[in-house]
């Protein structure tokens, strides 16, 4: 009995293992397909109206929007809008189609939005055009970029895109991909002109497009000094403002005789030895890591070593309430504020070099002017 048993639980066992087996294939779950979908905010306002879109499938790495009005859009973002203006003389149906991209793989999603009969224009009302901007670097305008503009103007039939190098587009949204060679910056003045039926007007924006590889140029580029109203003889302290960016080097232009004196670094001291009220031109110039630079020009007035105070009165006889005029004839002749005190308690700080005074009551009163350079 015993040898009859042990080929009979072999075989139990084997079949036990196999379905084991087979089973575990049976439980793997299959690969989900790329899909697209998203959602809308804003269907069936009155335009000019402003949409939101919103993706709503997963594992698309970016997605293109095609509004349905000429306006096209890429990027990474999972909600963006758009601006319709819609008809004036009925209501307007628009395709919008999402295409979200996985690698090689895309999958495609279509709505329709309604945008009911714009707004009448008020008479008169000019368009008011405006509208932001972002890379699709973060930010870094780095060629090449693909910039996307977005239309957030008002009281706008139509519009025209100029982005500064001869091309231009008509869509209401729009996106331009930039490229720039060399080693410089390069500066493109986009213009938006929005029409209506009143008038066109434009409203112009600069931006910069840095090469690849190429550090953009300093920013914020100012600077201050101590003492304010400087004397010849004194040392002047000049620091560079602190929010500069992307600053390697800077090189000061004082331009106060023979040659130019450069001096290097964030803080500097310069000796003037000759008055101009008029002022020295003083620079600043920042340098970047790749040469490119940012200049700022200031005038730096320059004074003897104190204003010279002496005045004229007009000719009498003088009476009470009868408007006296004062004339300064201080040293040096320009550049200077001055302040009046009359002697009978009034005191005049703004009206200059000439002005009038009528006193209330009789007697002697002692006038005194305070000429100084203006902080």
């Amino acid at each position: 009995m015993k040898q009859m048993l042990k080929p009979f639980v072999v075989i139990v066992l084997l079949t036990t293992i196999f379905i084991a087996c087979k089973k575990g294939v049976e439980d793997t779950p299959p690969v989900n397909k790329l899909t697209a979908s998203f959602s809308v905010k804003g269907d069936g306002a009155q335009g000019p109206c402003t949409d939101t879109f919103t993706v709503t499938s997963t594992g698309a790495e970016r997605y293109s929007w095609k509004f349905g009005d000429g306006s096209v859009t890429m990027g990474t973002d999972k909600m963006v809008t758009h601006l319709y203006n819609g008809s004036t003389l009925q209501d307007t149906t628009y395709t919008v189609t999402l295409t979200a991209y996985a690698g090689k793989d895309s999958a495609m999603a279509t709505k329709t939005v309604l945008v009911k009969q714009r707004k009448p224009i008020p008479p008169g009302q000019d368009p008011v055009p405006d509208f932001t901007f972002t890379d699709n670097l973060g930010d870094k305008f780095e060629s090449p970029c693909t910039i996307k503009f977005t239309n957030t103007s008002q009281y706008g039939e139509t519009y025209l895109w100029d982005f500064g190098n001869g091309v231009t587009s008509k869509a209401t949204d729009t996106m331009f991909t930039y490229t720039v060679t060399g080693t410089m910056p390069q500066k493109f003045t986009v213009t938006l002109t929005a029409y209506n039926k009143n008038n066109s007007i434009s409203k112009p924006v600069t931006i910069t497009i840095n090469p690849k590889g190429v550090e953009p140029l300093p920013e914020n580029v100012d600077f201050s000094w101590t003492p304010t109203n400087p004397k010849v003889g004194d040392t002047v302290t000049f620091t560079a403002a602190l929010n500069i960016t992307h600053a390697a080097k800077y090189i000061w232009q004082f331009n106060d005789g023979p040659g130019v004196d450069s001096t290097s670094g964030t803080t500097v001291k310069h000796v003037y030895k000759t008055a101009n009220t008029l002022g020295y031109s003083t620079t600043l110039y920042v340098k970047n890591n790749t040469g490119g630079k940012t200049s700022k020009d200031k005038l730096i007035s320059v004074s003897d070593i104190a204003p010279k105070a002496s005045f004229t009165v007009s000719t009498g006889p003088y009476s009470v309430l009868k408007p006296i005029t004062f004339t300064s004839t201080s040293t040096p002749a320009t550049g200077l504020s001055y302040k009046w005190v009359f002697g009978d308690g009034a005191i005049d700080s703004t009206s200059g070099a000439i002005v009038q005074h009528a006193y209330k009551e009789g007697g002697d009163k002692t006038v005194t002017l305070y000429p100084f350079f203006e902080s």
